[in-house]
């Protein structure tokens, strides 16, 4: 018997393309563009539907395999961005503390040298003036400094950035599990992400059976 698989064009079935039948995905901000019809295209490829039916499922997949790989990214980011927060907020604490402890020093000097007694200052406050303010640039380039050399591809420059962290606040990896542990948006995202690769699951399983039963196109050929 000779045979030969069905080819498959758009045409047939009224429309310019076979992606009319799903929703349009569109590049989100941050991505670079066309980066979702190259990643379309290779699974597509790998798929290799052959019927109307297997298209619309190989679409489907590549929708999902698309939105999980997006969630994933978005989860990851919101994770970094949330250790970048407390490393932040930590050195920032860290350069107030300091402050605090320069003006308590000064408020000290400053009441035997105006008289003020410890009744009066109980009463009608200290009436010492800071002479200026915290001011948070230098801790926020210092966070900035330790952050950036925590993500560097140097060995040496990552250790020294991991070392410094852990001496004066805590192991990185200790500060990646506060974030998953308090993470309303990762636990978010997280659910998503195993609700659709269910999905994904279910559909593959679909496809899978569909081109085990792939209709044939051939003539039969008398013995």
């Amino acid at each position: 018997m000779a045979t030969k698989p069905n080819s498959l064009v758009a045409k047939q079935f009224g429309l310019t393309s076979f992606a009319e039948l799903l929703f349009e995905t569109s590049d989100a901000i941050g991505e670079t563009g066309g980066s979702f019809e190259t990643f379309h295209e290779h699974l597509l490829q790998s798929l290799i539907p052959m019927t109307a039916h297997e298209r619309v499922l190989a679409e489907n997949i590549i929708t999902l395999e698309w939105e999980i790989s997006q969630l994933t990214r978005a989860m990851r980011a919101s994770v970094r961005r949330g250790v970048e927060q407390d490393i932040q907020s930590h050195i920032i604490n860290k350069h107030k503390g300091i402050y605090n402890a320069e003006m308590g020093k000064l408020r000290k000097e400053h009441q035997p040298a105006s008289g003020q007694s410890f009744d009066f200052n109980l009463i009608l406050g200290d009436q010492f003036e800071e002479p200026y303010e915290f001011d948070p640039i230098p801790a926020e380039t210092e966070a900035e400094d330790l952050i950036q050399r925590l993500y560097s591809k140097e060995p040496e420059i990552k250790k020294c950035a991991h070392d410094d962290l852990s001496v004066t606040f805590k192991h990185a990896e200790d500060i990646l599990a506060d974030q998953y542990k308090r993470g309303n948006v990762f636990q978010t995202h997280s659910d998503r992400i195993g609700t659709l690769e269910e999905r994904r699951r279910d559909l593959k399983k679909d496809y899978d059976r569909l081109q085990q039963f792939r209709p044939i196109e051939g003539i039969a050929e008398e013995a």
